[in-house]
């Protein structure tokens, strides 16, 4: 029954695209999903572009809380803001999906960004894309899943800017600003915010600053430069799992993440554009908790990542694209002073041909090799196929994907034995989708059935006291379902609708009852829609909602499965603006809906926020 209730409402939500005229043309111009700027109507992979305005008059400051607009996507905390924070994209964990701030990884099977989520803001955004299905043979591995990419706004114009001050329950209070100015071919923007709230648990209180900059320079017509600097300081304290503190005790962590980018864009001659970029970054986590008042149990890891990136994009005709590459990383992990290394060399190329107006192709290969593990190689081939008559695209992708061993699982720690033969995860995956365009291009439909296979799985295989485990390849996957998205944006109406309906099952397991993947709901669902009720004034809602999901309690010996049961939480939130002045207010989880993301740790009730903001 309640299947069929979360299908009628997409059903019923979808053709919001048909009933008004639309005033506002929807930016289609995508990067992730190629590797070079590419028109949404010609990319034949699944693909999302979130832009910073549109989560604006949304109220959505954070990148948790943006990813639940699209389908494909499950967002899970641990707790409130601040929490550990997953990303379940098409049925695959966070470390099997990539994420891209300004064109760098910062995750791999040593580096999560767990933390970096749960309260990462948007602040000084340009744009948000996420590409779904394998995608190694463009950046490598942890891309099993799909790409999540962030990157910087390019300044220019007047100087000019916004800042925000906002409070509300729990204690909570935060500011930003951003500003930006151009000069001269030079560009400069720069983000600031600071966040703090005690949440609703005690004590469960949390305290971040971000720092978002960028500069470019245009030298002449045919080569630019540029780079750019992101920071995150968090402190978060835990007050565990509401079950047991033998499981997850209380405990604080302390995570700073910052990265900076270099890179110089050059065009020798018409057809050939050359970029080279230089990434640096780390993170440092520190951990401390303590097991039914017992002694002080302290954790640190520090990940440091050196990465170039050369990029040379050669076009043939108008209708061929050849498009290579070689990258080269540089990362070691650093816990409790035991240091691990590991060294990349990548090679990549990609053609892009349209043999004819209406017909897309992309096929591409990518060699890695590992001082750690010897070699993967890679493939993807896409397609698509614009029929002009009906503004209709058909699309189809499929793809190979891995990823590596941590070194923790290859060379062993103070807590686990070494598997010199331990493999990295493999996966094949692809999908055929269909998008309608809408009343020139905007509003849309799409629907698209995904598969993806996994095989090597990593999982721990325990040994009798006080003899040590070791991590094994123990499993294979299948994720495999349907997602539905709409949005409409025209005159005084922006509604978006997204549905996830997922099979994610291991087909290793030989108990049935086990062999459901723990964390991924058969059904996801999520809207927004917002009025523009008077020129100066906005008005909008929205939800998102879970059903027939499992997890595992991990406070009995052995383990157990449980039902954490199905929840729909739902927003609305509103504004009104006076020439340079705002003031915003929304309501989170409206019906005060008691449920926990994550079993043991329970989310926020009823909360109320108001903010005023000045532009200038």
């Amino acid at each position: 029954m309640r299947s069929a209730a979360l299908t009628l409402l997409v059903c019923n939500a979808l053709p919001l695209a048909a009933q008004t005229k639309d005033s506002t043309q929807l930016k289609d111009l995508v990067v992730t999903a190629t590797r070079s700027p590419t028109p949404l109507r010609s990319v034949g992979s699944s693909t999302d572009q979130l832009r910073p305005e549109e989560l604006r008059r949304r109220q959505l400051t954070t990148v948790r809380e943006a990813l639940q607009l699209i389908p494909g996507g499950t967002v899970l905390t641990t707790g409130g803001p601040g929490g550990v924070t997953s990303l379940f994209l098409r049925g695959v964990s966070s470390s099997q999906t990539l994420l891209l701030l300004d064109g760098i990884r910062i995750n791999d099977a040593d580096a999560s960004y767990g933390s970096w989520l749960g309260g990462a803001e948007l602040g000084g955004l340009s744009r948000l894309e996420i590409v779904r299905g394998p995608q190694s043979t463009l950046y490598g591995g942890a891309a099993i899943g799909g790409v999540v990419s962030l990157d910087a706004v390019r300044g220019g114009g007047h100087p000019h800017g916004d800042a925000e001050l906002d409070g509300g329950s729990f204690s909570t209070w935060g500011g930003r600003a951003a500003a930006q100015a151009g000069w001269r071919g030079l560009g400069v923007s720069a983000s600031l915010s600071a966040n703090r709230t005690d949440n609703q648990r005690r004590p469960n209180d949390w305290d971040q600053r971000t720092q978002v900059v960028r500069l470019d320079y245009r030298v002449n017509s045919r080569l630019d430069a540029g780079g750019s600097f992101r920071g995150i300081q968090s402190s978060y304290t835990s007050p565990g799992d509401i079950r047991s503190s033998n499981t997850t005790p209380e405990g604080t962590t302390d995570f700073h993440h910052h990265l900076g980018t270099l890179w110089l864009e050059a065009t020798p001659i018409a057809r050939w554009r050359s970029r080279v970029v230089l990434g640096l970054g780390g993170q440092n986590t520190e951990s401390s908790s303590r097991f039914n008042g017992g002694p002080e149990s302290v954790f640190t890891l520090r990940n440091t990542r050196r990465v170039l990136d050369w990029q040379n994009s050669l076009s043939a005709n108008h209708q061929l694209l050849l498009i290579a590459g070689v990258n080269r990383e540089w990362s070691n992990a650093i816990s409790d002073g035991a240091r691990l290394d590991q060294r990349l060399w990548g090679v990549y190329g990609e053609a892009e041909l349209t043999p004819v107006a209406a017909l897309s192709l992309t096929g591409g290969i990518r060699a890695d090799d590992y001082n750690t593990f010897a070699n993967a190689v890679t493939f993807r081939l896409t397609g698509a196929w614009l029929v002009e008559q009906s503004d209709t695209k058909l699309r189809a992708s499929y793809g190979t994907g891995f990823m590596p061993p941590s070194l923790t699982a290859r060379f062993g720690s103070a807590f686990q034995n070494p598997n010199p033969d331990i493999r990295p995860e493999r996966s094949r995956g692809w999908d055929a989708g269909i998008d309608q365009s809408l009343l020139g291009g905007r509003g849309n439909l799409s629907a698209t059935w995904f598969h993806n296979s996994l095989r090597d799985l990593i999982g721990f295989e325990g040994a009798d006291y006080p003899a040590l485990g070791r991590s094994i390849n123990i499993d294979r996957a299948r994720t495999q379902g349907l997602e539905l998205s709409g949005r409409y944006a025209t005159g005084p109406v922006d509604a978006r609708v997204a549905y996830t309906l997922l099979s994610a099952k291991s087909i290793s397991e030989t108990d049935s009852s086990r062999a459901r993947l723990i964390r991924r709901p058969r059904h996801t669902v999520s809207a927004d829609v917002m009025f523009s009720v008077t020129p100066r004034g906005t008005l909008g809602g929205g939800f998102v909602a879970l059903a027939d999901r499992q997890d595992e309690d991990f406070n009995s010996f052995p383990s157990k499965r449980v039902d954490p049961g199905d929840y729909l939480v739902a927003r609305l939130y509103g504004s009104w603006s006076l020439r340079a002045l705002s003031l915003q207010a929304r309501i989170e989880n409206l019906f005060n809906t008691r449920y926990e993301p994550v079993y043991g740790f329970p989310a926020l009730g009823r909360s109320f926020t108001a903010a005023l903001g000045m532009r200038f």
